[in-house]
């Protein structure tokens, strides 16, 4: 009889793996021999070295194992680490890559979101492994308009989605013969605090003032009679007739005033006209 031993891949003797054999039987190991895995590699056994043969002395045999490149699940998430975006087996060592369709995040309103990659940094699979999508942001920004009454733009500006709107200039409006003009308000309106939301344009609102212009009735030598403010559109009330003091050869009769009295549109001057009238006197004889 002749000593066999099976010893593992590293040497070790295998559990029961001394044993006596007669010359010429065919050694056996009676299990299944085993080598642990790796992070990098599953073992298989395939055989022993030197292949087994009867025995005609002491021999040791070392068990022979077939390697497999271990695979790793991958995960990747969306930015809030609980969204599954994509999963996949990758083998150990090779770079995972993401094959789902690009990740995008919705906007809060206040900034976009642009996807820039993976956190951590992707890099070669030594085991089960996460990433969550990295975005950068950039602020939203909104043109803000505002117009005159006509649709005239007064002036713009762009600012930051969120961002309180002011403008601080009154706008004016030119007159007409008829109105005045008042600044009241935008529309919509501009309130304290309001913060922009989307593009939009304020339009100036006025007040329309009646105007007023002054009215001057007076004498065919230009003195005033009276002069007062009167709206426009209203025809002006004439004062009392007026009269001039007759000379030696005249007197004088009032006929009316050098225009019609109509409707005021505008400033104005009356004057009185005065048809003269040869006077007469008694002469005794």
């Amino acid at each position: 009889e002749y000593e066999v031993i099976f010893v593992n891949w590293d040497g070790t003797l295998l559990n029961n793996g001394k044993k006596n054999w007669k010359y010429g039987d065919l050694p056996y190991y009676e299990e299944l021999p085993l080598r642990p895995s790796t992070a990098q590699y599953d073992y298989n056994f395939i055989d022993w070295n030197p292949s087994r043969h009867p025995v005609d002395g002491p021999q040791v045999y070392t068990a022979q194992y077939g390697s497999v490149v271990r695979s790793y699940e991958v995960k990747f998430y969306d930015y809030d680490g609980t969204t599954l975006l994509y999963k996949d087996n990758f083998e150990y060592g090779t770079m995972p890559e993401y094959k789902g369709a690009e990740p995008t995040r919705t906007s809060n309103g206040l900034v976009n979101y642009t996807f820039t990659g993976w956190t951590p940094d992707l890099e070669p699979v030594q085991g089960e492994k996460s990433y969550n999508a990295v975005y950068s942001t950039a602020d939203i920004i909104y043109t803000i308009t505002f117009a005159d009454y006509n649709g005239d733009v007064i002036a713009t500006k762009k600012v930051a989605a969120g961002s309180v709107i002011t403008y601080d200039t009154k706008p004016t409006r030119e007159s007409t013969a008829q109105y005045s003009y008042e600044f009241k308000s935008w529309s919509p309106a501009l309130t304290a605090g309001l913060k922009a939301t989307s593009d939009v344009t304020f339009t100036a609102q006025y007040d329309e003032i009646l105007r007023e212009y002054d009215v001057r009735f007076e004498n065919d030598d230009h003195t005033e009679i009276i002069t007062s403010k009167v709206k426009y559109g209203v025809v002006p009330a004439k004062p009392a007739d007026p009269t001039k003091a007759q000379t030696a050869q005249y007197s004088y009769e009032f006929i009316g005033w050098d225009k019609p009295v109509e409707a005021v549109e505008g400033d104005i001057t009356y004057t009185a006209v005065f048809q003269p009238v040869v006077r007469k006197y008694g002469i005794p004889f």
